[in-house]
């Protein structure tokens, strides 16, 4: 539901701020957004989380000044460095490397997209006006 509500504002010409965006949603759905409290916090862990794995170890940064407070070994699995054995440390790593990865492919997507919509624009359009005009009139190229 919240993503419903999002994408409906978000579609409203201008811009929008989260706080407002978020008061809104809750004078309009109270009785709905309670239900999302658990996800919320679940998301906020999760950056906590995420803020850890990126964090340096003080204890640690004299011997091993890469190493963060935390280590996620797998998708939703984390691990305080200190009680990570090799194998904890080498599962970090594939993982870090694997997110990498994906980061990269994201990125070189957005990077293709940006090209496309620069190569396709008329004039000032948005991406949206840009897709619109598209839609009803495609390129010979396609």
């Amino acid at each position: 539901m919240l993503r419903a509500y999002l994408a409906d504002q978000l579609a409203e010409p201008g811009e929008h701020k989260k706080t407002e965006l978020a008061s809104a949603f809750l004078d309009e759905h109270a009785a709905e957004a309670a239900a999302y409290l658990r996800e919320l916090a679940e998301r906020q862990v999760a950056e906590l989380i995420k803020e850890f794995c990126d964090e340096p170890d003080r204890e640690q940064l004299s011997l091993f000044t890469g190493l963060p407070v935390a280590i996620a070994v797998g998708p939703g699995v984390v691990k305080a460095t200190n009680n990570c054995t090799l194998d904890d440390l080498g599962a970090g790593l594939a993982y870090r490397a694997e997110n990498i990865r994906h980061a990269q492919r994201r990125l070189d997507d957005y990077r293709e997209s940006m090209h496309r919509f620069e190569q396709l624009r008329a004039g000032d359009e948005t991406v949206g006006e840009c897709a619109q005009r598209l839609r009803r009139n495609p390129p010979a190229s396609q």
